[in-house]
């Protein structure tokens, strides 16, 4: 009897494991889920990782609301908006808050920074930047924020929220505006942009100990305002104004090489790209002579796009991270 039990018991165990190997190259947790350090879900916990989606351009006003999206039932929430409508802007996460910095207000360029705390669901002024600054991008690396590039400029500035301060750090090689910032595994990487004059395919990368930016392979093709993101140990960037709008390629750091990719199906540019749970997700931009609310995912195991559920409304030039 005892040996019928402990058989039973080892099947189990094997089809277990086998379905958590087959199941593991997509990282997928239920709705509003949590895990915490000693391994336990927590179900409806305020700091799960969402995507939080924020500002941007409609085609009529400069948004001031921001949304915190739900991969699996596809419905946006609707969050304490911003106190200023900007788009064109750079939006990262800290330490479970978020940071809208600079961006184009309807009038200006801005040099104004607000800080969202998801757990308060509050926004609050902290240090506005040095410089005021719209087409720009933003990334974290080791809880340092560093923004670079924008119209006309090749400046870059980091900022610690420990001590609310901004302070230059080394500009890049080149002016960029409409430009892509991507951190991966502690570099920074500049990717594309316009320098005033023609449509870039060149990166460069930053070394925050050495404070220096090194010129890396160029893209396959020339683009701004298009998506890009980290997945995976690759970079990969899409679409945009350029060369190919449809294009979509990944970057391998180790080979210092890129691969085209399955092209996107709506060519769109003013929009951006972020990984969530394995998978790239596009928002809206502006396709086929309009703004666009339409969405895709890319699965990199498949190289597929497929549509997803739309935006509420069309949406441009907007901020979105993860937190």
């Amino acid at each position: 009897m005892y040996a019928i039990i402990n058989i039973a018991i080892l099947l189990v165990i094997t089809i277990n494991c086998n379905f958590m190997v087959q199941s593991s190259s997509i990282t997928r947790l239920p709705p509003n889920s949590y895990i915490n350090a000693n391994n336990v879900n927590l179900t409806q916990n305020p700091t799960t990782s969402a995507i939080y989606l924020c500002g941007g351009y409609d085609g009529i006003t400069y948004q001031t609301g921001c949304f915190k999206y739900n991969t699996r039932s596809s419905v946006w929430q609707s969050l304490q908006p911003m106190s200023n409508g900007r788009s064109l802007y750079g939006l990262v996460s800290v330490n479970q808050k978020l940071f809208a910095i600079g961006g184009f207000t309807g009038t200006d360029k801005s040099n104004t920074v607000e800080s969202y705390d998801i757990r308060t669901n509050s926004w609050t002024l902290v240090a506005a930047l040095r410089n005021s600054r719209y087409q720009h991008d933003a990334a974290v690396i080791d809880n340092i924020i560093y923004v670079c590039g924008g119209h006309q400029e090749e400046t870059c500035e980091s900022y610690s929220p420990a001590k609310d301060e901004w302070t230059f750090s080394t500009p890049m090689n080149e002016k960029r505006e409409g430009l892509a910032l991507v951190a991966l595994d502690g570099y920074l990487y500049a990717i594309g942009g316009f320098d005033g004059s023609r449509t870039l395919n060149t990166m460069e990368r930053y070394e925050p100990k050495s404070k220096q930016w090194v010129p890396m392979k160029n893209m396959r093709s020339s683009r701004a305002n298009f998506g890009a993101a980290a997945l995976k140990d690759k970079i990969y960037v899409c679409s945009g104004k350029g060369s190919d709008e449809r294009s979509c390629e990944s970057y391998d750091p180790k080979l210092n090489q890129w691969t085209p990719i399955a092209p996107i199906t709506d060519k769109r540019y003013d929009f951006k790209l972020i990984a969530f749970e394995d998978e790239l997700y596009a928002f809206g931009g502006y396709s086929a002579y309009d703004i666009s609310k339409t969405v895709e995912i890319y699965n990199y195991l498949s190289d597929k796009w497929s549509p997803s559920t739309a935006l509420p409304h069309k949406l441009m030039d907007y901020g979105v991270a993860i937190a």
